[in-house]
């Protein structure tokens, strides 16, 4: 099989074996690196106990307000009484309910928040993966391309050594490795940052420099019409979810606010103790205590939750018109990118092979000169380097297109 069409088969299946790691090396695939980050990451932590902590910040306001207790004694005219009195106030206005349902509204605005913010780093766990898998096939490549050159400089020195090639061909033939070594090895500086930038990401302690980044076949995904993504986007988004649970919170805490305009009553009870001389007797106290709502009706309440709502409302329908534009731009993107990719495969993948092949043959055979030689070399790498540039773009593009959409568009 030709180099390029086994490379294009390596990328799309992601079978990538790395001659700079030994025995003890880490292969994940990306769905096992998303694995890692979600059981590892402090980020996933911190993000989980935001819920928590949401939970219970306005816990308060549902729970039934405390009795009050209080003893009294009155003394005169030889007159003594005790009170042992208690008081509580009875919720019938039915704002403790609706606090109750803001609460669970608000935790269902941070759990959503949540999700969205997981999800934008597994995007972002997604696209370092894929710089990883490029820098390792980049890596591979010029290898592969070193030993070939390097095979080159082998036969110009023994044609050389037998008078059949000149000293011009063998130092120019030998040129070509160290500038080749030199590139090399700027690719695996980028292949260490890009180790060290997933491992990160997902939770590795220690030296990433075992990791190594495979992945599995599958189908050639298949993108649905632009119209329908922008419509899951609305429903799956977890960001407008968000807005949505909070808009009903908001709701919650401007009617618990007009519910002010109600009496709030209270319960009063205990005992009286009286003792005229040497004559004692106890009775009970009962009572019944109304609040009036004469200059708190509620006004500030519902007047700040009314302001809310509107805000909350305008950034939802923002959202929802970024939302749309996000998914329309990232599916061209998306489209393109990958159009991009398929045509330049398809169109270098017979070539490129055939040039290095001719120009080969054409050397051995007098007709060309050992600089076209190398200026098949250098085409045909590059070729390759291009089309892994552009199949991983393509990639990066639909990972762009599933953290706009929300989910994996196309598996």
């Amino acid at each position: 099989m030709p180099v390029v069409p086994r490379l294009c088969l390596a990328a799309l299946a992601g079978v990538l074996l790395c001659s700079h790691v030994g025995a003890q090396e880490l292969n994940l695939t990306e769905d096992q690196a998303i694995m890692q980050f979600m059981e590892r990451s402090p980020d996933v932590r911190a993000l989980r106990h935001r819920v928590a902590e949401q939970s219970q910040q306005n816990q308060a306001r549902t729970l039934l307000a405390n009795p009050t207790l209080w003893y009294t004694q009155e003394n005169a005219a030889g007159v003594r009484d005790e009170f042992l009195q208690f008081r509580q106030p009875i919720p019938l206005t039915g704002r403790r309910g609706l606090f109750e349902r803001a609460n669970r509204e608000a935790t269902a605005s941070v759990e959503a928040t949540v999700d969205y913010e997981i999800h934008q780093l597994q995007a972002a766990i997604r696209s370092a993966f894929t710089s990883l898998l490029r820098t390792q096939q980049r890596e591979q490549t010029l290898d592969e391309s070193l030993q070939e050159i390097d095979e080159t400089v082998r036969v110009l020195t023994a044609r050389e050594r037998e008078g059949e090639g000149s000293r011009f061909d063998r130092l120019r033939g030998e040129r070509e490795p160290e500038e080749l070594r030199a590139t090399l090895a700027g690719e695996t500086i980028a292949r260490v940052r890009a180790q060290s930038e997933l491992a990160g990401r997902i939770g590795i302690a220690g030296s990433a420099e075992s990791l190594v980044a495979t992945s599995t076949p599958g189908p050639d995904p298949t993108l649905p019409p632009v119209a329908q993504l922008v419509d899951q986007a609305l429903m799956s988004r977890a960001d407008l979810r968000a807005e949505s649970s909070r808009l009903a919170s908001v709701d919650a805490e401007h009617e618990a606010g007009r519910r002010l305009r109600f009496p709030q009553p209270s319960v009063t009870g205990g005992l009286k103790r009286t003792r005229v001389g040497g004559i004692a007797d106890t009775g009970y106290i009962l009572g019944v205590e109304l609040t009036l709502p004469l200059s708190n009706r509620g006004q500030t309440e519902t007047a700040r939750a009314k302001a809310t709502s509107g805000r909350v409302r305008a950034d939802q329908e923002a959202l929802r018109l970024r939302i749309a534009r996000e998914v329309r731009t990232a599916y061209q993107m998306a489209t393109l990118s990958r159009q991009r990719a398929q045509n330049y495969v398809a169109g270098t993948g017979v070539s490129g092979e055939a040039l290095a092949l001719i120009a080969r043959l054409a050397y051995e055979e007098g007709e060309q000169g050992i600089l076209e030689l190398i200026d098949a070399h250098r085409v045909t790498l590059s070729t390759r380097l291009r089309g892994i540039d552009l199949l991983a773009d393509a990639r990066q593009a639909q990972v762009e297109l599933d953290r706009v959409v929300g989910h994996e568009v196309a598996q």
